[in-house]
């Protein structure tokens, strides 16, 4: 063979082998998009699942489990009312002005710690809403990246906070 077919022959072979190699890199690519489409699709999901819990929650009312104008929801009025009408003398101590102001405590507390709770749960489901849309927005992309190989796909953006 002379110097000229044996340059043809290994250009062809260098060119098939090549060929082959960037087939195989960009298969790699396309199945590597492929599964971060669909883990960031599972994770867009997951949040939009939880982001609805969070907001349920938060639009759950805690008064209404607590009645406060039904009559007889305070043992203490009750006990003071039977009190009163058996005839008894009845004379508050500062003993009893203490627990009042204790149990007024404890009423403004709870409504207060309601109040953090449902707050809370607000704040939790907008953040699981920005990363259920942030996680779809990368979905999104790596499919796209994924019927495209070829192209380079750039850094993934920052993370929502």
């Amino acid at each position: 063979m002379s110097t000229r077919r044996w340059m043809v022959a290994v250009a062809l072979v260098s060119m098939a082998l090549g060929g082959y190699l960037e087939a195989r890199r960009i298969k790699q690519r396309h199945d590597m998009y492929l599964a971060r489409a669909e883990l960031h699709a599972s994770l867009a999901e997951s949040f939009r699942r939880s982001r609805g819990l969070a907001a349920r929650l938060a639009k759950y009312d805690v008064q209404a489990q607590t009645p406060e104008g039904d009559e007889g929801s305070n043992p203490v009025e009750n006990l003071e009312h039977l009190i009163s009408e058996s005839g008894a003398i009845h004379s508050r101590s500062e003993a009893d002005d203490r627990f009042e102001q204790a149990r007024a405590r404890a009423v403004a507390t709870a409504e207060l710690r309601r109040r953090i709770v449902i707050d809370s749960y607000r704040k939790r489901a907008e953040y699981e809403h920005a990363q259920a849309e942030y996680h779809a927005a990368l979905a999104r992309r790596y499919a796209a990246a994924a019927s495209q190989p070829w192209f380079h796909v750039g850094p993934d953006p920052p993370k929502p906070r």
